[in-house]
């Protein structure tokens, strides 16, 4: 088994690594925030890249992406040389309007995102972008094309499909008191101190040893880490996200990490390379990066990060629910299994 932190730990930004394995569909929100929470050092926690929860099954997946599927709409060309007030722009005398805008932002924003001058700007542009290409693509006559025809069925069923699950599902906004008590959590789950560690995981112990004796002979940690780790840190040379964890080290309280592994980093310098760990089956080396206290931002710098998140995990429940629902009552044969 590889490290419970894996899928938390492997990208080399600065943003909500206690966050990381907590809420779903959090990257890009806390990429949209990275710069408005930093310090002038980039030490804050809490702009660092979570991912999306495991455990949901790909049909709750699928349903939560649908939801989300942008498509351009292309009405026909204005008939005056002015643009009124339902059109947003015009690319070669195509109009597209603020409905376009509307249908094309993606299912996780609040209503009140979705009015962000800034957001409603960015997806203009990708629509412009859609429709330039679109226009040369029909002049060179590839609108005529047999899979032109397939795909527009297939655009028309995902269409159809979006609208429903919007129309159907009713996530709630996240209260105040909701909000608050997330972000108390988070805190509480923090310690005095933020860790950036480098590592070299392995299921085969003569790897591992391989690896320890050439880290003795002073080659570098990263250049070991690219040749012998499994983990999925290693094409960075086993670089890991900062990571913070309460002092002393208690069991359900390490963000993530072993005990065993949570101890070790603790205790080392940085600069320092733990002795050979074994954790269910797998082989490990730890190095300390670098050490810095951790800080921690006003809990009105984060109040819109968080609130998308619960926002988030409010939807991804009402997915689940009437993807129950939609099951109870259909009729499901699989080819190859006993009914």
């Amino acid at each position: 088994m590889k490290l419970s932190f894996d899928a938390g730990l492997t990208q080399k930004t600065e943003k909500l690594s206690f966050l990381r394995r907590q809420e779903p569909s959090g990257l890009k929100i806390a990429k949209t925030l990275d710069s408005r929470l930093r310090g002038n050092d980039g030490a804050s926690i809490l702009c660092r890249t979570y991912k999306i929860l495991g455990g949901l099954r790909s049909m709750i997946f699928a349903l939560v992406c649908l939801a989300g599927l942008t498509q351009t709409v292309h009405a026909e060309p204005a008939p005056t040389a002015k643009l009124d007030q339902t059109i947003a722009a015009k690319v070669n005398g195509v109009a597209i309007r603020h409905s376009d805008i509307d249908a094309a932002m993606p299912a996780q924003l609040t209503p009140a995102q979705r009015q962000d001058s800034g957001v409603r700007q960015q997806v203009l542009q990708q629509l412009i972008a859609q429709e330039l290409f679109w226009q040369e693509a029909r002049a060179a006559g590839l609108d005529k094309k047999e899979e032109i025809r397939l795909a527009a069925r297939a655009a028309e069923r995902a269409t159809a499909t979006r609208l429903y699950v919007r129309q159907t599902l009713k996530p709630a906004l996240p209260t105040e008191a909701e909000i608050r008590q997330r972000y108390d959590a988070i805190v509480a789950n923090l310690g005095p101190h933020e860790y950036r560690i480098s590592l070299i995981e392995t299921a085969d112990e003569v790897a591992i040893k391989t690896a320890q004796a050439e880290l003795q002979k002073g080659q570098s940690f990263a250049q070991t880490a690219r040749q012998h780790s499994r983990h999925a840190s290693a094409a960075k040379g086993g670089e890991i996200d900062w990571l913070s964890f309460p002092l002393p080290v208690t069991p359900g309280r390490t963000n993530g990490l072993p005990q065993l592994y949570a101890q070790i980093i603790s205790q080392l310098k940085p600069g320092e390379t733990s002795a050979i760990l074994s954790n269910e089956g797998r082989w490990t080396l730890i190095h300390l990066d670098a050490m810095r206290p951790t800080l921690v931002p006003d809990y009105a710098a984060v109040q819109p990060m968080l609130q998308q998140m619960l926002y988030q995990k409010n939807v991804e429940r009402a997915s689940i629910q009437l993807t129950g629902e939609l099951l109870k009552k259909a009729k499901i044969e699989v080819a190859g299994t006993k009914q």
